[in-house]
């Protein structure tokens, strides 16, 4: 009784989050040197969120490892002399850089039932039914008899999910349709 119509493409990857996260991270000119400046806050998607710990640790470690070579400003913004300018474009790629591609990690289960607001049971009955597609699965060994295989998800999918429960919402009628009544 499978009635997924409404899903989203499910290896897209949305280009205004691009567009967000290289204007998150402004460089500017001046006499006195380039300064480089941002993210304050990172750009809401499902993978940074998830992920937003992890990504500010990173970020925040680039900052620190530039005052090499830079004034600081504030604890995000760095102030360049002229004759190392090129290093103030390094640093603005490089956040750039590590923003991205924690916006494209997979996404685990605990993330994604807490980010969409779904139960466990509903996020492993739509995983096993393919309504909620996986990205490849993560194995945890508790000990070398016991191990823990999990699924992955796309966050590209994860997010035109949470921009339209909707989805979710029809997911639930129609499991509750399908439901013997006793």
């Amino acid at each position: 009784m499978g009635v997924a119509v409404m899903t989203a493409p499910r290896s897209a990857v949305d280009p205004a989050l691009f567009a967000t996260i290289n204007s998150s991270v402004m460089v500017t000119e001046s006499a006195g040197g380039v300064r480089v400046q941002g993210p304050g806050e990172f750009p809401q998607s499902i993978g940074l969120r998830a992920q937003a710990g992890r990504v500010g640790y990173l970020v925040d470690r680039l900052y620190r490892k530039a005052r090499a070579h830079a004034l600081p400003q504030g604890k995000r913004d760095v102030l360049f002399a002229p004759e190392v300018a090129h290093l103030a474009y390094q640093l603005a790629d490089a956040v750039r850089k590590k923003i991205a591609e924690a916006a494209l990690q997979p996404v685990d289960q605990a993330h994604v039932e807490r980010l969409l607001g779904i139960s466990r049971a509903e996020c492993n009955r739509w995983t096993k039914d393919g309504r909620l597609s996986t990205s490849g699965f993560l194995t945890v060994s508790r000990t070398p008899q016991i191990r823990i295989r999990r699924a992955t998800y796309p966050p590209a999918f994860l997010d035109h999910l949470a921009k339209h429960p909707e989805i979710i919402e029809g997911w639930r009628k129609e499991d509750r349709a399908s439901r013997p009544v006793s």
